[in-house]
């Protein structure tokens, strides 16, 4: 199978391993968002393995289907989403067989608990660590949870990452200050103030990938493009570099986050929408009231039109 650049995609769906196919997905989340927005299609898979998807959309939790990504070269496979089937899409046009996996968070109020956590307790770390599962990923550094911990009650409504959170918030009531970020296929689980410094802060510039020019919105909101990078999360703090369009020294906060990829057309890509710390929606008019640009972006607006006006100036005529 020819490999583009040898990018490879790889999808698990409870026992169902496909790799050897034309695969491209697209995986979308917000901040604000209650559900995720993701899709994969396989090119011109078998009648048969098509009737296994089928049949195991029905049968929660084996239904959750997982996307791995990465280059034949490089050290494995990432994690780039997972989340349950919601329904599947099979079209045939100029000979060729498409099938979609439409994938949403949100568990249909007909389906049992998807990761059988309907017990009345059960062990916080054994909790973590059935999740990491589901996401595709091993559960690291789990002696920052007391191993006596016991959870009551559980029964979870999400899926994937915002099931995660939701069972880490639970826990923060026990264990303050806890937190958790991605490495590759790992879920590591740390304890402490969450690094605000550009150590453990993912700092992107052109030269680890950052793509084009950022497009910087009315109300400061940032939109970048880049090569993919799966350790971005929600609510998670970036830094960038290189690029005379951005303040350097500012921790933006990632607002959301859009994978997208094919392992024979187009490139595995990451776009982030991202916000200053001082943030503030527009208001209905279209414009920013007075009090949504804070005085410290208000005087790096009015510098930059200064120099303008002095660079205009400069080059004028006399």
């Amino acid at each position: 199978m020819f490999l583009q650049y040898e990018r490879k995609i790889q999808v698990i769906v409870g026992g169902l391993r496909i790799d050897d196919l034309r695969i491209n997905f697209s995986y979308s989340n917000a901040a604000d968002s209650t559900e995720q927005e993701s899709r994969i299609t396989f090119y011109n898979l078998k009648e048969s393995t098509y009737k296994q998807l089928y049949s195991i959309r029905l049968l929660p939790p084996y239904n959750v289907a997982t996307v791995s990504a990465g280059y034949l070269y490089d050290r494995g496979l990432s994690n780039v989403f997972s989340g349950t089937i919601a329904w599947l899409e099979r079209d045939a046009e100029n000979g060729t067989i498409t099938t979609t996996l439409h994938i949403g968070d949100r568990v249909k109020d007909s389906d049992p608990n998807w990761v059988e956590m309907s017990e009345k307790e059960i062990s916080a770390r054994q909790a973590v660590v059935q999740l990491a599962n589901q996401m595709g990923m091993k559960a690291m550094n789990l002696w920052v949870i007391p191993h006596d911990m016991v959870l009551e009650n559980i029964n979870f409504s999400e899926r994937g990452e915002n099931a995660m959170r939701t069972l880490l918030s639970s826990l923060r009531r026990e264990v303050p200050k806890l937190y958790w970020f991605q490495d590759r296929n790992k879920l590591m689980l740390a304890k402490g103030a969450e690094p605000r410094s550009d150590v453990g802060v993912i700092v992107k510039s052109p030269w680890t990938g950052l793509i084009g020019v950022p497009k910087i919105e009315e109300d400061r909101r940032l939109k970048v493009r880049m090569l993919m990078d799966t350790r971005v999360d929600l609510k998670g703090p970036i830094k960038f570099r290189g690029s005379k369009y951005i303040d350097e020294s500012v921790d933006y906060t990632i607002d959301r986050i859009t994978h997208k990829g094919d392992n024979r057309k187009d490139a595995f890509v990451t776009e982030l929408e991202c916000i200053p710390p001082d943030y503030q929606a527009l208001s209905g008019s279209g414009r920013p009231s007075k009090t949504e640009f804070s005085q410290a972006g208000a005087s790096r607006f009015a510098g930059a039109s200064g120099r303008n006006r002095e660079d205009r100036s400069a080059g004028a005529p006399k």
